[in-house]
């Protein structure tokens, strides 16, 4: 595997006009029941439950039926189930719920990966989850 296959990114979130599941197993079925299983741990479980079509659910792209924070919880979901040993999140949680957030950051620093977390809303208790906070300055 190579370095750059070994890195998980939450930075845009990205998806295709395809279901959320899809969108979250990338095209394989194998994966669906596992997926299912981390829909809790990035607390999309409760935005599942609104689509009439559950994780079947159509993302359209164009109308955008998903709020940007439901769109950053697929992506989590995404970089969980894959395991990568290196997770890159650049306003990961933006978009979501202050004690959300939390809660998966709490599941994502419980994992076996590097987590290099860029973000400018994380509380005092976030910041206390992880190894180390490295602030950078302006440097004129």
């Amino acid at each position: 595997m190579s370095f750059i296959e070994k890195i998980a990114s939450v930075i845009c979130p990205v998806l295709m006009p395809v279901s959320i599941i899809e969108n979250i197993t990338m095209f394989n079925p194998a994966l669906k029941d596992k997926a299912i299983a981390l829909l809790k741990d990035v607390k999309l479980q409760k935005d599942i439950a609104k689509f009439k079509s559950g994780i079947d659910t159509q993302v359209n792209v164009e109308k955008e039926n998903l709020s940007g924070g439901q769109k950053q919880k697929v992506v989590l979901a995404r970089t969980l189930l894959y395991q990568k040993p290196l997770i890159l999140m650049d306003e990961g949680t933006s978009a979501i719920d202050a004690q959300s957030a939390e809660d998966i950051l709490k599941t994502v620093t419980q994992i076996d990966a590097t987590v290099i977390v860029i973000a400018h809303n994380l509380t005092t208790e976030m910041k206390q989850l992880f190894d180390r906070e490295i602030k950078l300055k302006n440097l004129k």
